[in-house]
């Protein structure tokens, strides 16, 4: 599930209050706040079931890429009148019913006009939580595929970790260019390389993200955005607190964290159609072992696809094959990543961490020790010069032994208590204590398991503040003001309906040729349905369009009722014999 921790700061505290008051949320502003109401899945199910029919397909649409992106209000209504069959007037009252109740929000842009919006949190939840109880046509159980791309065994929460764990040990003060020096990143480059190759992570990065820099410049970003580290004039700093909360969260938590901040991202993509985008958000953890779903990949774009699809593989977000002849991929969501605390301190010194190994254990194990090998199974080894730097550090021999006790039957191997009365020991190197380090110690390893209980969510960096090294994905709304609630009622206000005739709203009559072109054309300018008799049938339309012909007869273009088609009707005037305005069906 995503939150809306980064989205918030957009929102001021005094609409937030504004939406709970709204007709979908106002019996529940007693015991919810917006930003957690909004994208809770037991609370998005109960609102659902409250909508009508018609509101309930135009927030499908909505929720099917409509609003994956900005887009200007005539665009928007435009697309839901074409593809649903519904007048104006009932898709602009879904709209502000939408919008007073903060599932989407609208922006005042100086150039474009008034421009609509659906945080990614909302339409990611609204969508996958709603889609779990729709069938699956695409969803078909595969054994074998060929040239599969499998998601990598060391997932990006790990990646992410080994960086922030190597930075302790780097100089991150900028030099003159306001930059890292070269010999920092080349340290943290080499951190990065005994994961294995991250050629396809730069790839997408500098492809798909319009990110500048490699592998180091990717994960500050992220980093960044997750408020782990500030920017100061200076350098980069620890936001220590940030730190601690994050090695409190799971490995899953984690990948979850950092796949909201890539789709986020994504947003300003320039390259990835939203039928993309719309994939990697439906395909997620847990998905049955052998269950894979197709989706379209259009050859004008499948390049950059390619290029996204290995990268979330290599991830390890899913696994994907490339029908080239079909046009489609099969896509398969990785699996949930179980939280572990075993960690086994071996005879030979070394230490073996299980998949889904706590962050935090694998921060303090990566202290003392030495990489071996990274794969599902993370393997360091206790040397002398590891556990000797990290005494330099500050830390007592006796803190490292008890540490790794509890993580053994209670009794270390001879080879090991040699190692540590050998760091115990002065050597002739020395190693300076870096204040930025996360104390390795009994008390630290208990306020982590503390914080661990805690369901509060991590807290990232408010989203205007994002893209140091690539583009905001709020691009030009970074300048827009958000539309109040109060401001929205206005923008939606129709005084006209009010003095619109009372007759025609109720009898079904025949009227005089001057007559019928004045009620056609109060439906076309009110956005208002038609009911009409032609031939002895009675159909709804949705007009919009009056016009004549090279001969001077008069026709109406119009949609039939929530009956959308790639064709629309035109009816001559002379041919209706009988119609009204339909007003609760254009409202």
């Amino acid at each position: 599930m995503m939150t809306l921790q980064s989205w918030r700061a957009l929102v001021p505290a005094k609409e937030q209050q504004y939406y709970m008051q709204s007709t979908l949320w106002r019996r529940y502003k007693e015991e919810w706040v917006w930003e957690l109401a909004v994208v809770d899945p037991e609370m998005l199910l109960s609102l659902h079931q409250e909508l009508t029919e018609p509101q309930q397909a135009i927030l499908k649409e909505l929720l099917n890429g409509l609003l994956l992106f900005p887009v200007a209000e005539n665009e928007l209504l435009a697309s839901l009148i074409k593809r649903l069959g519904l007048p104006s007037l009932q898709c602009k009252q879904a709209l502000q019913l939408f919008a007073e109740s903060g599932i989407i929000l609208a922006f005042q842009e100086p150039w474009q006009g008034l421009m609509w919006w659906m945080p990614l949190p909302i339409l990611h939840n609204w969508r996958n939580t709603l889609a779990e109880n729709e069938p699956h046509p695409d969803r078909q159980p595969v054994t074998v595929l060929l040239n599969c791309h499998y998601e990598h065994e060391v997932p990006l929460a790990i990646r992410f970790m080994f960086f922030l764990h190597h930075m302790q040990y780097v100089s991150l003060r900028f030099t003159k260019k306001g930059q890292l020096n070269k010999a920092a990143e080349k340290h943290l480059q080499r951190g990065q390389d005994v994961l294995g190759s991250s050629e396809s992570i730069e790839r997408a990065w500098n492809r798909v993200f319009h990110g500048s820099g490699g592998m180091v410049t990717f994960l500050l970003e992220l980093a960044y955005n997750l408020s782990i580290i500030d920017i100061e004039k200076d350098g980069i700093v620890f936001n220590k607190d940030k730190l601690y909360d994050w090695l409190s969260l799971t490995q899953q938590r984690q990948q979850d964290l950092l796949r909201q901040c890539l789709l986020q991202l994504l947003l300003s993509s320039r390259v990835i159609s939203p039928d993309c985008l719309l994939m990697l958000i439906d395909v997620k953890a847990p998905e049955p072992s052998d269950s894979w779903r197709k989706f379209p990949a259009a050859k004008e774009s499948i390049e950059n696809t390619l290029i996204l699809l290995e990268f979330w593989a290599d991830c390890g977000y899913l696994s994907y094959s490339y029908h080239e002849h079909e046009e489609t991929v099969s896509v398969r969501g990785a699996r949930e990543i179980e939280s572990s605390y075993s960690l086994h301190v071996e005879d030979n010194g070394e230490l073996l961490l299980m998949p889904g190994i706590m962050p935090h254990l694998l921060w303090y194990s990566l202290a003392v020790s030495e990489v071996v090998s990274v794969q599902e199974v993370i393997v360091l080894r206790l040397t002398i010069k590891s556990l000797q730097a990290h005494v330099m550090r500050g830390c007592s021999v006796d803190r490292i032994r008890s540490w790794l006790v509890g993580h053994t039957n209670g009794q270390l191997s001879q080879l090991v208590e040699q190692l540590l009365q050998a760091a115990a020991t002065p050597q002739s190197y020395s190693v300076e204590a870096n204040a930025r380090l996360v104390t390795f110690d009994q008390e630290s390893d208990a306020e982590l398991r503390s914080r661990e209980a805690d369901p509060c969510f991590f807290e990232m960096r408010p989203l205007l503040h994002w893209g140091r090294t690539c583009m905001n994905p709020l691009g030009k709304l970074q300048e827009a003001d958000l539309l109040s609630v109060q401001n929205i009622q206005r923008h939606f206000q129709v005084d006209e309906l009010a003095e619109v005739t009372r007759s025609w709203q109720q009898e079904l009559r025949d009227y005089h040729m001057s007559t019928k072109r004045q009620l056609i054309e109060t439906a076309i300018r009110l956005g208002l349905a038609l009911v009409i008799t032609t031939k002895q049938k009675n159909i709804t339309i949705v007009p919009f369009l009056l016009e004549e012909d090279d001969n001077g007869v008069p026709a109406v273009h119009a949609l039939l009722y929530r009956e959308p088609r790639d064709m629309p009707l035109r009816i001559q005037l002379s041919s209706i014999d009988a119609l009204q305005l339909s007003i609760e069906r254009g409202a």
